[in-house]
Protein backbone atom coordinates (compact mmCIF):
# COMPACT_ATOMS: atom_id res chain seq x y z
CA UNK A 1 0.00 0.00 0.00
CA UNK A 2 1.36 3.26 -1.18
CA UNK A 3 1.70 6.25 1.32
CA UNK A 4 -0.98 8.41 2.59
CA UNK A 5 -1.95 11.80 0.94
CA UNK A 6 -1.47 14.52 3.33
CA UNK A 7 -5.17 14.70 4.15
CA UNK A 8 -5.81 11.30 4.50
CA UNK A 9 -2.40 10.78 6.84
CA UNK A 10 -4.10 13.88 9.49
CA UNK A 11 -7.51 12.37 9.35
CA UNK A 12 -5.31 8.60 10.10
CA UNK A 13 -3.42 10.17 13.33
CA UNK A 14 -6.46 12.44 14.23
CA UNK A 15 -8.33 8.76 14.43
CA UNK A 16 -6.16 6.82 16.00
CA UNK A 17 -5.29 9.40 18.55
CA UNK A 18 -8.96 9.41 18.95
CA UNK A 19 -9.35 5.75 19.77
CA UNK A 20 -6.20 5.88 21.66
CA UNK A 21 -7.77 8.37 23.93
CA UNK A 22 -11.19 6.47 24.25
CA UNK A 23 -8.98 3.18 25.18
CA UNK A 24 -7.22 5.28 27.86
CA UNK A 25 -10.58 6.33 29.18
CA UNK A 26 -11.90 2.61 29.78
CA UNK A 27 -8.70 1.25 31.26
CA UNK A 28 -8.40 4.22 33.96
CA UNK A 29 -12.45 3.70 34.46
CA UNK A 30 -11.56 0.31 35.53
CA UNK A 31 -8.20 1.38 37.78
CA UNK A 32 -5.52 1.22 35.71
CA UNK A 33 -3.65 3.88 36.83
CA UNK A 34 -0.38 3.96 35.05
CA UNK A 35 -2.42 5.03 31.97
CA UNK A 36 -3.15 8.52 34.13
CA UNK A 37 -0.07 9.90 32.26
CA UNK A 38 -0.90 8.83 29.04
CA UNK A 39 -4.16 9.89 29.26
CA UNK A 40 -2.98 13.73 30.24
CA UNK A 41 -0.59 13.21 27.40
CA UNK A 42 -3.42 12.52 25.28
CA UNK A 43 -5.68 15.31 26.59
CA UNK A 44 -2.97 17.97 26.15
CA UNK A 45 -3.29 17.12 22.32
CA UNK A 46 -6.89 17.00 21.62
CA UNK A 47 -7.03 19.86 23.88
CA UNK A 48 -7.27 22.37 20.34
CA UNK A 49 -9.28 20.40 18.94
CA UNK A 50 -11.68 20.46 21.89
CA UNK A 51 -11.02 24.94 21.82
CA UNK A 52 -11.99 25.24 18.18
CA UNK A 53 -15.06 23.33 18.36
CA UNK A 54 -16.57 25.25 21.97
CA UNK A 55 -15.51 28.13 19.56
CA UNK A 56 -17.47 27.50 16.50
CA UNK A 57 -20.64 26.41 18.52
CA UNK A 58 -20.52 28.70 21.48
CA UNK A 59 -22.40 31.35 19.13
CA UNK A 60 -25.04 28.91 18.38
CA UNK A 61 -25.41 27.97 22.52
CA UNK A 62 -25.68 31.46 23.25
CA UNK A 63 -28.49 32.40 20.76
CA UNK A 64 -30.45 28.58 22.02
CA UNK A 65 -29.85 29.86 25.35
CA UNK A 66 -31.09 33.43 24.93
CA UNK A 67 -34.60 32.64 23.08
CA UNK A 68 -35.29 29.96 25.58
CA UNK A 69 -34.39 31.80 28.76
CA UNK A 70 -35.75 34.85 27.49
CA UNK A 71 -39.39 34.71 29.40
CA UNK A 72 -37.37 33.86 32.53
CA UNK A 73 -34.93 37.37 31.83
CA UNK A 74 -38.50 39.16 31.46
CA UNK A 75 -39.50 38.19 34.57
CA UNK A 76 -36.28 39.02 36.40
CA UNK A 77 -36.51 42.32 35.09
CA UNK A 78 -40.19 42.76 36.04
CA UNK A 79 -39.08 41.67 39.54
CA UNK A 80 -36.37 44.24 39.74
CA UNK A 81 -38.42 46.95 38.84
CA UNK A 82 -41.50 46.23 41.03
CA UNK A 83 -38.55 45.73 44.12
CA UNK A 84 -36.97 49.68 42.63
CA UNK A 85 -40.77 50.99 42.16
CA UNK A 86 -41.35 49.84 45.98
CA UNK A 87 -37.98 51.39 47.45
CA UNK A 88 -38.75 54.82 45.72
CA UNK A 89 -42.41 54.70 47.17
CA UNK A 90 -41.53 54.29 50.09
CA UNK A 91 -38.86 56.70 50.04
CA UNK A 92 -41.26 59.27 49.01
CA UNK A 93 -44.02 57.98 51.81
CA UNK A 94 -41.25 58.64 54.30
CA UNK A 95 -40.29 62.60 52.87
CA UNK A 96 -44.21 63.45 52.81
CA UNK A 97 -44.81 61.98 56.08
CA UNK A 98 -41.28 64.28 57.28
CA UNK A 99 -42.61 67.20 55.74
CA UNK A 100 -46.48 66.56 57.15
CA UNK A 101 -45.09 66.11 60.92
CA UNK A 102 -42.81 69.24 60.39
CA UNK A 103 -45.88 71.44 59.45
CA UNK A 104 -47.48 70.13 62.28
CA UNK A 105 -45.47 70.46 64.64
CA UNK A 106 -45.16 74.75 63.20
CA UNK A 107 -48.59 74.72 63.72
CA UNK A 108 -48.91 73.47 66.87
CA UNK A 109 -46.55 75.90 68.62
CA UNK A 110 -49.51 78.37 69.90
CA UNK A 111 -47.94 80.79 72.38
CA UNK A 112 -51.40 82.83 72.86
CA UNK A 113 -54.62 81.82 74.46
CA UNK A 114 -52.87 79.20 76.50
CA UNK A 115 -55.59 79.39 79.41
CA UNK A 116 -58.07 77.87 76.26
CA UNK A 117 -59.11 74.97 75.31
CA UNK A 118 -58.32 73.43 71.83
CA UNK A 119 -58.37 71.01 69.23
CA UNK A 120 -56.02 70.16 66.10
CA UNK A 121 -57.48 68.90 63.02
CA UNK A 122 -56.69 68.78 59.47
CA UNK A 123 -57.51 70.38 56.39
CA UNK A 124 -59.43 67.83 54.17
CA UNK A 125 -60.99 69.98 51.50
CA UNK A 126 -60.79 73.66 50.21
CA UNK A 127 -63.49 75.89 48.85
CA UNK A 128 -66.52 74.03 47.25
CA UNK A 129 -66.73 77.13 44.65
CA UNK A 130 -64.59 80.24 43.79
CA UNK A 131 -66.55 82.84 45.50
CA UNK A 132 -65.93 81.73 48.67
CA UNK A 133 -63.43 81.71 50.73
CA UNK A 134 -63.58 78.53 53.14
CA UNK A 135 -61.34 74.94 54.28
CA UNK A 136 -63.00 71.92 55.37
CA UNK A 137 -61.62 70.14 58.34
CA UNK A 138 -61.72 66.63 59.76
CA UNK A 139 -62.99 67.25 63.48
CA UNK A 140 -66.31 68.37 64.30
CA UNK A 141 -68.94 68.60 67.14
CA UNK A 142 -68.50 65.21 68.46
CA UNK A 143 -64.52 66.95 69.07
CA UNK A 144 -66.46 69.89 71.25
CA UNK A 145 -66.35 72.28 68.35
CA UNK A 146 -69.02 74.77 67.41
CA UNK A 147 -69.98 77.59 65.07
CA UNK A 148 -68.16 81.21 65.51
CA UNK A 149 -65.19 79.52 66.90
CA UNK A 150 -61.52 80.80 65.99
CA UNK A 151 -59.63 78.55 64.15
CA UNK A 152 -56.33 79.28 64.42
CA UNK A 153 -52.36 78.30 63.48
CA UNK A 154 -49.03 79.50 65.39
CA UNK A 155 -48.75 82.61 63.03
CA UNK A 156 -52.51 83.80 63.87
CA UNK A 157 -55.89 83.83 63.06
CA UNK A 158 -57.01 82.31 60.45
CA UNK A 159 -60.87 82.35 60.32
CA UNK A 160 -64.04 81.17 62.19
CA UNK A 161 -65.86 77.96 62.10
CA UNK A 162 -69.24 78.44 60.18
CA UNK A 163 -70.84 75.22 60.12
CA UNK A 164 -70.10 72.32 61.72
CA UNK A 165 -71.22 68.17 61.53
CA UNK A 166 -70.37 65.44 64.09
CA UNK A 167 -67.04 64.73 62.20
CA UNK A 168 -66.27 67.95 59.63
CA UNK A 169 -66.35 71.55 60.16
CA UNK A 170 -66.19 74.20 57.48
CA UNK A 171 -64.02 77.14 58.45
CA UNK A 172 -64.38 80.63 56.97
CA UNK A 173 -61.09 82.49 56.40
CA UNK A 174 -59.92 85.64 56.81
CA UNK A 175 -60.44 87.12 53.61
CA UNK A 176 -63.46 85.86 52.61
CA UNK A 177 -66.04 89.32 52.34
CA UNK A 178 -67.97 87.21 55.58
CA UNK A 179 -65.61 88.21 57.97
CA UNK A 180 -65.08 91.04 60.25
CA UNK A 181 -62.92 90.89 63.48
CA UNK A 182 -62.52 93.26 66.02
CA UNK A 183 -59.20 94.45 66.55
CA UNK A 184 -56.89 97.06 68.28
CA UNK A 185 -53.69 98.35 67.10
CA UNK A 186 -50.61 96.99 69.13
CA UNK A 187 -48.56 100.08 69.05
CA UNK A 188 -51.66 102.73 69.92
CA UNK A 189 -54.41 100.45 71.73
CA UNK A 190 -56.90 101.94 69.15
CA UNK A 191 -59.79 99.91 67.82
CA UNK A 192 -60.80 98.94 64.45
CA UNK A 193 -62.59 96.48 62.14
CA UNK A 194 -60.02 94.08 59.61
CA UNK A 195 -63.02 93.01 57.08
CA UNK A 196 -62.18 90.26 54.28
CA UNK A 197 -62.62 91.42 50.51
CA UNK A 198 -62.69 87.93 48.67
CA UNK A 199 -59.85 85.43 48.45
CA UNK A 200 -57.72 87.33 45.96
CA UNK A 201 -57.45 90.68 47.49
CA UNK A 202 -55.91 91.35 51.15
CA UNK A 203 -58.47 92.30 54.25
CA UNK A 204 -59.23 96.01 54.37
CA UNK A 205 -58.60 97.47 58.48
CA UNK A 206 -61.21 100.37 58.95
CA UNK A 207 -60.48 102.78 61.66
CA UNK A 208 -61.26 106.29 62.65
CA UNK A 209 -59.60 108.93 60.37
CA UNK A 210 -57.66 110.39 63.57
CA UNK A 211 -56.05 107.02 64.71
CA UNK A 212 -51.91 107.36 63.42
CA UNK A 213 -50.94 104.42 61.38
CA UNK A 214 -47.49 103.79 60.33
CA UNK A 215 -46.96 100.60 57.66
CA UNK A 216 -46.22 96.92 59.56
CA UNK A 217 -48.41 98.28 62.68
CA UNK A 218 -49.72 94.97 64.33
CA UNK A 219 -52.96 93.80 64.89
CA UNK A 220 -54.67 91.49 67.64
CA UNK A 221 -57.94 90.59 68.31
CA UNK A 222 -59.17 92.69 70.59
CA UNK A 223 -61.30 90.72 72.65
CA UNK A 224 -63.96 92.94 73.53
CA UNK A 225 -67.02 92.04 74.96
CA UNK A 226 -69.75 89.84 73.26
CA UNK A 227 -67.08 89.41 70.36
CA UNK A 228 -66.18 86.00 68.67
CA UNK A 229 -62.82 85.67 68.88
CA UNK A 230 -60.96 85.85 72.06
CA UNK A 231 -58.19 88.55 73.05
CA UNK A 232 -54.53 88.71 71.73
CA UNK A 233 -54.89 86.24 68.97
CA UNK A 234 -52.40 87.80 65.78
CA UNK A 235 -54.35 88.93 63.17
CA UNK A 236 -51.87 91.06 60.60
CA UNK A 237 -50.20 93.76 59.93
CA UNK A 238 -51.16 96.98 58.41
CA UNK A 239 -49.04 97.28 54.52
CA UNK A 240 -50.33 100.39 53.62
CA UNK A 241 -51.88 103.62 55.02
CA UNK A 242 -53.29 106.60 53.18
CA UNK A 243 -51.53 109.52 51.70
CA UNK A 244 -51.55 112.47 54.29
CA UNK A 245 -52.41 114.89 51.68
CA UNK A 246 -55.27 112.70 50.12
CA UNK A 247 -58.50 114.30 51.70
CA UNK A 248 -61.41 111.09 53.10
CA UNK A 249 -64.03 110.64 51.23
CA UNK A 250 -67.51 111.11 53.37
CA UNK A 251 -69.49 109.48 51.14
CA UNK A 252 -67.21 106.60 50.78
CA UNK A 253 -66.64 106.20 54.20
CA UNK A 254 -70.05 106.34 55.15
CA UNK A 255 -72.35 103.04 54.90
CA UNK A 256 -68.91 100.97 54.64
CA UNK A 257 -69.06 100.14 58.52
CA UNK A 258 -71.94 100.51 59.95
CA UNK A 259 -72.09 99.99 63.69
CA UNK A 260 -75.01 98.17 63.91
CA UNK A 261 -75.15 95.79 61.04
CA UNK A 262 -71.53 94.41 61.11
CA UNK A 263 -71.83 93.69 65.20
CA UNK A 264 -74.96 92.40 65.11
CA UNK A 265 -73.96 90.21 62.39
CA UNK A 266 -70.31 88.94 63.17
CA UNK A 267 -69.81 89.70 66.53
CA UNK A 268 -72.62 89.67 68.11
CA UNK A 269 -72.35 93.18 70.33
CA UNK A 270 -72.44 96.59 69.69
CA UNK A 271 -69.78 97.82 71.46
CA UNK A 272 -67.10 97.23 69.12
CA UNK A 273 -66.98 100.41 66.70
CA UNK A 274 -68.00 102.64 70.07
CA UNK A 275 -66.96 105.50 69.41
CA UNK A 276 -65.91 105.15 65.57
CA UNK A 277 -67.27 107.89 63.07
CA UNK A 278 -68.14 106.17 59.99
CA UNK A 279 -67.39 109.66 58.37
CA UNK A 280 -64.06 109.53 59.14
CA UNK A 281 -63.51 105.93 58.26
CA UNK A 282 -60.33 105.35 56.51
CA UNK A 283 -59.28 101.89 55.14
CA UNK A 284 -55.74 100.35 54.76
CA UNK A 285 -54.89 96.72 53.52
CA UNK A 286 -53.60 94.21 55.96
CA UNK A 287 -51.68 91.18 55.46
CA UNK A 288 -52.79 88.52 57.70
CA UNK A 289 -50.47 86.76 59.90
CA UNK A 290 -51.38 83.13 58.88
CA UNK A 291 -50.79 82.15 55.11
CA UNK A 292 -54.33 81.57 54.16
CA UNK A 293 -53.15 79.78 51.18
CA UNK A 294 -50.40 77.16 52.61
CA UNK A 295 -52.97 75.31 55.26
CA UNK A 296 -52.25 71.56 56.80
CA UNK A 297 -53.32 71.56 60.00
CA UNK A 298 -55.76 74.39 61.98
CA UNK A 299 -56.49 74.52 65.72
CA UNK A 300 -59.23 75.33 66.86
CA UNK A 301 -60.11 77.39 70.07
CA UNK A 302 -62.95 75.93 72.14
CA UNK A 303 -64.09 79.50 73.53
CA UNK A 304 -67.20 81.17 73.40
CA UNK A 305 -67.85 84.68 74.13
CA UNK A 306 -69.74 85.29 77.32
CA UNK A 307 -72.97 86.33 77.22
Amino acid sequence: MGPLPRGGRARFILGLLVITALSLMTLDGRGAGPVGMVRGAAMSVLSPFRSAAEWAFSPVSGVWNGVFGYDDLEAENAELRRELAELEGAELREASARAELESLLRDLEIDFGNDIERVTARVVAGPATAFEATVTIDKGSDHGIAEGMAVVTAAGLVGRVESVSANESIVVLLDDPRMHVSVRIVSNQALGMVEGRGADQLPELAVSGDVELAVGDILHTSGLARTLFPPGVPVGRVVSVPDETEPVDPDEGEGEVDEDDVTATTTGGVSVLEGLDAVTTIRVAVEPSARLDRLHFLTVLLWEPSS
